[in-house]
């Protein structure tokens, strides 16, 4: 059993500050997405990732306050791959066929962490919600895709190599939740990893979640 006190900064949801009042020129033509890093920011995310630490993510967004989802979409292309949140059931349908999975909630400064598959769902016929099937352990309930803005696959250092992952973000660039290849002080399985790579692959065939951003 993994021990979610010593990992979740790596992995659970960040709260989101807001956005900072000063950005390029380059984005002067109309409003900054919260979503999103401006082209001065990005630079500093990418040159600050040349040497990686763990929770770097959470430094930064401290530092330049701005969204985690604004430094996630700033990283090197080799750590994040983003797409916007109308690709949410493209992306469940992805994440199916992993072997295991940890889904992450943090909230009221509590870490909530689901252990097992991730089951299907379907649309529900009179309400926003995509309604998960209940099969056995592991995460069960219902979702709300039209209020996901953005989602990325991410590679993030931890406490043992990089975690993998999935994040989902609301408007505001705050993660509603996170789901991760099981990987506490060990190295995530072949079969596991494997997944994770078709779905890295797979979304990066899909719509960009912020265009014409990448610099390196």
């Amino acid at each position: 059993m993994r021990k979610p006190s010593s990992s979740w900064p790596t992995r659970a949801v960040l709260a989101a500050l807001s956005v900072a009042s000063c950005h390029s020129a380059a984005w002067a033509k109309g409003p900054v997405s919260a979503l999103c890093a401006d082209p001065e920011q990005t630079k500093v995310i990418q040159e600050r990732f040349r040497t990686p630490e763990r929770n770097l993510v959470d430094t930064l967004r401290q530092e330049l306050r701005v969204s985690e989802s604004a430094i996630v979409s700033g990283l090197p292309q080799a750590r994040a791959v983003g797409v916007p949140g109308s690709q949410f059931q493209a992306v469940w349908a992805q994440l199916q066929t992993w072997p295991d999975a940890v889904v992450t909630i943090r909230s009221g400064g509590h870490v909530l962490e689901v252990h097992g598959p991730i089951h299907a769902g379907e649309p529900s016929k009179v309400s926003k919600y995509f309604n998960l099937a209940q099969e056995g352990h592991g995460l069960s309930g219902h979702l709300r895709p039209d209020l996901v803005s953005a989602i990325y696959a991410v590679k993030l250092p931890g406490r043992s190599g990089d975690d993998h992952g999935v994040i989902f973000y609301d408007s505001a660039g705050e993660a509603a939740f996170g789901v991760y290849l099981p990987s506490e002080f060990v190295r995530s399985d072949a079969a596991g990893m494997l997944r994770f790579q078709d779905t890295w692959s797979r979304m990066q065939s899909m719509p960009t979640a912020c265009p014409g951003q990448r610099l390196d």
